[in-house]
Order: structure tokens, then sequence, then C-alpha cells
């Protein structure tokens, strides 16, 4: 993620912290922060054995049958040999095409699951629905093929006032702009964010310039009294949030 801010920080980080995702989630004001029982394992999602593939082409193969799509296992075949998963041909085809049928079909059922999970307005985020929230923004922004920039804009409750989509950028980075985040927020009465974004290469490990960006975005929303609770950063390998590596 791009940094487009105009001020400056020190925001040296360790490299110590790199991949250590063996935390568990447990609930304290907001912060998802690391506990030391990793019975619940990490953010970074474990190899696919090899009937992944073929798990998601029978569950394709079934969607596409009841919709009557015809040949829907051909079909199914090639839009997995196409996107490499269930989830990113989702994500994939999360754009409507009326003209096509399968792309028409696999959009709904991509935003029914997205409604499903999206955290509701006025629901407290606690242990089990910080745990949506991770699902919600791993659904939605995984496999996205360029970088999104989400912001979960909360009230002095803790509670969802609003989830906007803020910026998108090329393959490799996406601008964060602090202004217009704390601006946004300030218009809706929001005390607190949750920034996230997505990485499509699908490594979710921060780079330094999300590093640097989140904290000159947290010294700026200090001074307005907006506080920056986490970033959480997803990928289609896991998803690792800041807070929880000590990044910020």
């Amino acid at each position: 993620m791009r940094d487009a801010s105009d001020t400056g920080v020190d925001t040296s980080s360790d490299p110590a912290h790199s991949r250590a995702i063996t935390a568990r989630l447990r609930y304290s004001d907001w912060n998802m922060v690391a506990a030391d029982d990793p019975d619940i394992g990490g953010g970074y999602l474990a190899p696919s054995p090899a009937c992944e593939a073929l798990r998601d082409r029978q569950i394709l193969e079934q969607l596409l049958s009841a919709a009557q799509i015809a040949d829907p296992s051909r079909r199914a075949g090639e839009l997995v040999h196409q996107y490499g998963s269930l989830s990113a041909v989702l994500a994939g085809n999360r754009e409507a095409d009326r003209d096509d049928p399968v792309s028409f079909l696999l959009a709904a059922v991509y935003q029914t699951l997205l409604e499903a999970i999206r955290p509701k307005p006025c629901d407290r985020i606690c242990l089990s629905s910080a745990r949506n929230v991770i699902e919600y923004l791993f659904l939605g922004m995984a496999n996205l093929p360029v970088e999104e920039v989400r912001v979960l804009f909360l009230n002095s409750r803790n509670k969802l006032i609003k989830d906007e989509a803020v910026a998108r950028g090329s393959i490799s980075e996406a601008p964060i702009y602090s202004r217009e985040i704390l601006r946004r927020a300030l218009e809706l009465g929001s005390t607190a964010v949750i920034l996230a974004h997505n990485h499509p290469s699908g490594d979710p490990e921060p780079s330094d310039s999300d590093i640097h960006c989140t904290k000159r975005l947290m010294m700026a929303g200090h001074e307005l009294g907006i506080s920056v609770h986490d970033h959480i950063i997803v990928g289609s390998a896991g998803w690792v949030s800041m807070k929880n590596c000590h990044h910020i």
C-alpha cells in the first residue's frame, strides 16, 4: 500500500516480528491482541491439500447444475483452472455480467455470502464478531486482482457505523490518504477506525510502507481524537493483524 500522506514520522520496524503469526484472538476493548495460547493457530492458512481443487470443482458443478447451466462439469473445471480456487472464482466474478448466466449467478452468490457475514450496524465488535470481521474482509478482499483499501468506521462504543472502500490501486499498491479517511470519520461522527487492505500477491505480510502509513494515520488521528484500532491485511495465504504483530 502506498503512503499518500504529507507528514513525516520515523517508522522503522523490527524484522524479528516478520511472520510471527501464532496468536490467539481475545477481547480487550476493541483490540485483537496476541495471547500466549497457540491452540487456535495463526493467520496464515495451511497449504491446500491436493483434493481441494477437486472439491472446489464439485461445489461449483453442483451450483451450476442447480441453476440449470449447460455442461456444468466442464464449466466448473474451466473456472477452477482459470482462477485457481472457489473463493477466487467468486471474487473474480463479483461484478455481474447480465449477458453471461454463469457470471450473473456467481456474482449473486458472492454478494449473498458477503451480506451474510457482513458486520451489521450497531453490532458490538467482540471476540466472536471480530472473527466475523476477519472472515468478511478475507472473503471480500483476499482474491481481488488489485489492492483495495477499506475502512470500518466505529462509534465511541465500538459499534459499526459504516464500511467503505476508500481507495483502489494497481496489482502492487493502493494509495492511503490519511486526510480523506479522517475527514470521512469526522463526517460520520466516528471516533475509531479499522483499516484493511489486500495484497494481490497472496502474502499478507506488512510491507515497510504499510507500517509507515499506518503509523502516520495513527498520529494524525490522535490529534483529532480518532483512534486507529487496527490495520488488517489479507491475502490468499491468510491475514495479518498489525496490532497483533506489534507492528503498530
